[in-house]
């Protein structure tokens, strides 16, 4: 397999795992749940029984079977730092869909994030 594809299997599936994120979030505003052992399976049952929790699991498990794949041709040294890049597209997808405030502090760890991740990309 060429190391351009692996690369854009790599972006692929760290973008796989940002939705993921985000239809979890989706889920759980639209269905919150308190969290403690006492309950736990009614818990659960409510969280997946929740459209957004269930995609967002199933493609997070889906990016997890991708993520095994990767890590067996790609160097876990190269591929893991490239996982930072769930803190960049998450936040942009949280202010788009969530409308959050993303302060300008934040922007600046983004920037210093995504500049790690480019120089990593040269490696």
């Amino acid at each position: 397999m060429s190391s351009l594809l692996l690369k854009l299997i790599l972006l692929s599936d760290i973008l796989l795992g940002s939705i993921a994120q985000v239809l979890l979030k989706k889920g759980m505003k639209e269905n919150p749940v308190q969290l403690s052992f006492k309950g736990l399976f009614t818990t659960l049952i409510k969280m997946y029984t929740n459209k957004f929790v269930f995609l967002g699991s199933l493609i997070y498990a889906s990016s997890t079977i991708i993520w095994i794949g990767i890590i067996s041709k790609v160097e876990l040294s190269y591929a893991y730092p490239m996982v930072s890049l769930n803190f960049v597209i998450v936040a942009l997808l949280s202010k788009i869909f969530f409308k959050e405030h993303v302060t300008k502090v934040r922007w600046l760890s983004i920037f210093l994030i995504i500049t790690g991740v480019v120089l990593l990309s040269f490696s």
